[in-house]
């Protein structure tokens, strides 16, 4: 004989009536958008596609890219300005997780997050704590269109001594990985 729910479970009924006709709208709490740092340049006859203001800095990375980056921004992180045009040995990709790490944390600023080893997560999303750290996962390390995200960040962090930055994606690179 079929039993029905609501007569063995009070809290059923007291739910299902609850439900009826009284509907509670609930709305969700977004972060704020994640603010990109780097603004993307083509370089012409005449200079750069668009114009480059006098608080801005030009950074060629070594895959031939050109970025304007605030002086203010830049001046968080290692990365030295030389001269009009800053060169560095590291990809656009390397030089996005740097800016973004600076500008939050310092140089040695440490992750909101802490991490037991050994992580065993598949999604590093799940271990991160901070709104922050999760929109920076989201919208820099795990981008589609970045698809080499890790090692080139690793080896410029440790070549810059942003240890703690390091320590972050080794621990993203491992959830990546599984």
């Amino acid at each position: 004989m079929p039993v029905d729910i609501k007569s063995v479970d009070p809290a059923i009924v007291k739910a299902g009536q609850a439900g009826q006709g009284s509907e509670i709208k609930r709305t969700k709490i977004l972060p704020p958008p994640f603010q990109f740092l780097l603004q993307s340049l083509q370089k012409t006859e005449d200079g750069f596609s668009l114009p480059v203001s006098e608080d801005s800095v030009v950074i060629h990375t070594a895959d031939d890219k050109y970025f304007s980056v605030n002086r203010a921004v830049l001046a968080k992180s290692p990365i030295k300005i030389s001269s009009e045009v800053t060169e560095i040995p590291f990809s656009q990709e390397a030089l996005a997780v740097i800016v973004h790490w600076c500008e939050k944390h310092g140089v040695d600023g440490k992750s909101e997050s802490t991490f037991v080893l050994p992580v065993t997560h598949t999604d590093f999303n799940l271990i991160l704590q901070s709104d922050w750290e999760k929109q920076f996962n989201t919208n820099i390390l795990s981008r589609p269109d970045f698809s080499d995200v890790y090692i080139p960040s690793i080896n410029a962090a440790d070549s810059l001594g942003l240890t703690n930055l390091v320590d972050f994606l080794i621990v993203g690179l491992g959830c990546a990985i599984r």
